[in-house]
């Protein structure tokens, strides 16, 4: 918890917890006044075709761009005041979509906390 405060610099209970379809979490970090709510919604241990099938579409939203230092291959994008990372990692079979109001670089410490925890 206290890796996620830092990296979006606030001060937070959570993280919130709720169930994504297939099989995912969403941790919101609900953060300072008038920051606004950041997530992570993380898929950890997919089959290998599940697996496969979410990396082909990380990066297809218009705008992003490929990054290098998070996991094994991460897509980022900021646009309307809001940041998103969607990550991968492939001995774990990964995949994490991280998003702020933030900057690019929170959002990127974000996801690569969450590949780091699962």
């Amino acid at each position: 918890m206290a890796q996620a405060d830092a990296a979006l610099g606030v001060s937070d209970a959570g993280p919130n917890q709720s169930p994504a379809g297939g099989g995912g979490i969403v941790c919101e970090y609900t953060g300072a006044a008038g920051v606004g709510d950041s997530d992570v919604t993380i898929f950890a241990y997919l089959s290998a075709a599940t697996f496969t099938g979410q990396v082909a579409h990380l990066g297809t939203v218009p705008g992003m761009q490929g990054i290098s230092g998070i996991g094994d291959g991460a897509y980022a994008l900021s646009t309307a005041g809001r940041s998103v990372v969607n990550a991968y990692a492939r001995g774990s079979r990964t995949v994490v979509a991280a998003q702020t109001p933030g900057t690019l670089a929170a959002v990127e410490a974000l996801a690569r906390i969450a590949l780091a925890e699962n």
